[in-house]
């Protein structure tokens, strides 16, 4: 197996996260549709759209963490605490105090 995939310029040192990343539908099971196109996908050095991909994608993933982890702050924090008093008339946006 080790030598076909060294044909494909796939590198095995990591067989887990090549098993990873041949498993798409995550089932425990690789199956040879997923096999065959997973292998043509990873043969070769990466191409440049491949890495701006990833780059896009972690960083989207990285602002909607930052958000979740504000939000959940929120939540234990109203957990904790109870939520936060009402605002009063005067300190609404955009209205003048009196």
């Amino acid at each position: 197996m080790s030598a076909h995939l060294r044909a494909l310029e796939i590198d095995v040192s990591d067989a887990w996260t090549l098993f990873r990343l041949l498993d798409t539908d995550r089932s425990g099971v690789i199956e040879v549709e997923e096999f065959l196109s997973g292998c043509e996908h990873l043969k070769g050095h990466a191409k440049g759209i491949d890495l701006a991909t990833l780059g896009f994608e972690v960083r989207n993933l990285g602002r909607k963490f930052v958000k979740f982890m504000k939000s959940t702050e929120k939540q234990l924090d109203e957990l904790q605490h109870g939520p936060p008093p009402p605002k009063m008339l005067d300190e609404l946006p955009g209205e003048k105090p009196l």
